[in-house]
């Protein structure tokens, strides 16, 4: 049985909080449809609930990109996962990357957890009964990532071939 690896960038994202490197909605759009030309399989476009702008960057990319999944980061509530959905639902397919914060500090102060219920998937992971309700009546379904308890994908019914193992999504370089 052969192994698959996705490629799950994060440019759009995390490489954007680095000094000096803001971009504009031009920058960010050419940049997704650069890492679509490389195949590149799961693209997280942003982090929704950070600012409107951030979410209207998210939504043109998943109205832009074809043939790449497009992600948007989360914290584990529901106006996060709410304002990720709305970003992401008209991809082709679409992913949304939930997180919760877990040192000490942020779990018993911020977020009024004990250490076994921030460690328990199903109290954390996914969304609540009403952000489930909300996604259940899109055409987009739910489902949990195969390799990850942190991270819930949304996507259609699959319309792109899988590869066989043996054949590469990445370009030659020649």
């Amino acid at each position: 049985m052969g192994r698959t690896i996705k490629i799950f960038d994060t440019t759009l994202r995390d490489g954007e909080q680095s000094p000096g490197c803001s971009m504009n909605l031009n920058e960010k759009i050419e940049v997704a449809k650069q890492l679509e030309a490389l195949k590149v399989d799961i693209i997280e476009a942003g982090f929704a609930a950070a600012s409107p702008g951030d979410a209207a960057a998210i939504a043109a990319i998943a109205d832009t990109v074809r043939g790449a999944t497009i992600c948007s980061l989360a914290r584990s509530v529901d106006k996060d996962i709410e304002a990720a959905y709305n970003a992401i639902r008209r991809a082709e397919s679409a992913r949304i990357h939930t997180f919760i914060a877990t040192s000490p500090v942020h779990m018993e102060y911020k977020l009024k957890m004990t250490r076994t219920r921030s460690s328990n998937p199903s109290l954390t992971a996914f969304p609540t009964r009403k952000a489930s309700a909300r996604m259940s009546n899109s055409p987009l379904r739910m489902r949990p990532a195969p390799t990850s308890t942190s991270c819930a994908a949304l996507s259609k019914p699959p319309s792109r071939q899988a590869l066989p193992p043996s054949t590469s999504r990445i370009p030659s370089a020649t």
